[in-house]
């Protein structure tokens, strides 16, 4: 429930609001952002000229064209001094009204960025939480990767010492069976020779 003045986003430039650059600047949205408040609902615009305006406006015009006509009825030293008084009192008292329906639109404002900045600090905190559990899920990977490691490092070493054990049973079957021949041949040999 914030509010920004339209007035501030007319181009004539003519309303009470392009009086204040702090109004202009906190109460105008950047182009292409939209005027939402923290509950997602948009801000709502303030008219051009709210019902106490219009009711200060009058009370000044009516304050105004009385003392002018007081002056012109009855012209007197004391009756010029009221009347620039009530001249000068009038306007004022109008332009404090649109100064306090600038106040109120920031005060809207204000609130729905406070709003905003709650709700953007419990979204960083459920972040950084998030990153915090990811953090110790990549721990925890990285772990289980060394451990893949090692099992794949002993594995290319286990294949290695089992190749090696293959060629010796190799080169010591072959060794056996050339003892083998020789042996049968020998023992043909003692045959025959008998």
């Amino acid at each position: 429930m914030g509010g920004y003045d339209e007035e501030s986003q007319s181009s004539d430039g003519s309303t009470a609001s392009s009086d204040s650059e702090e109004s202009t600047i906190a109460s105008s949205p950047p182009k292409g952002s939209k005027n939402v408040s923290a509950d997602g609902e948009p801000l709502r615009p303030i008219a051009g000229n709210t019902p106490m305006e219009i009711f200060a406006g009058g009370i000044a015009g009516a304050s105004v064209s009385s003392a002018v006509a007081a002056m012109i009825l009855n012209p007197g030293n004391i009756v010029f001094a009221a009347g620039g008084l009530s001249c000068a009192i009038g306007p004022y008292a109008y332009w404090q009204q649109r100064r306090l329906t600038d106040v109120v639109a920031l005060q809207e404002t204000h609130k729905a960025l406070s709003e905003q900045i709650d709700r953007l600090g419990r979204e960083n905190a459920r972040l950084h939480d998030t990153v915090n559990d990811l953090s110790d899920t990549v721990d925890r990977l990285e772990d289980v990767e060394q451990a893949l490691d090692v099992i794949t490092q002993q594995q290319g070493q286990s294949i290695e010492a089992f190749e090696e054990q293959v060629a010796d049973n190799r080169s010591i079957l072959n060794q056996m069976q050339g003892s083998l021949k020789a042996n049968v041949l020998q023992n043909l040999l003692h045959v025959v020779i008998r």
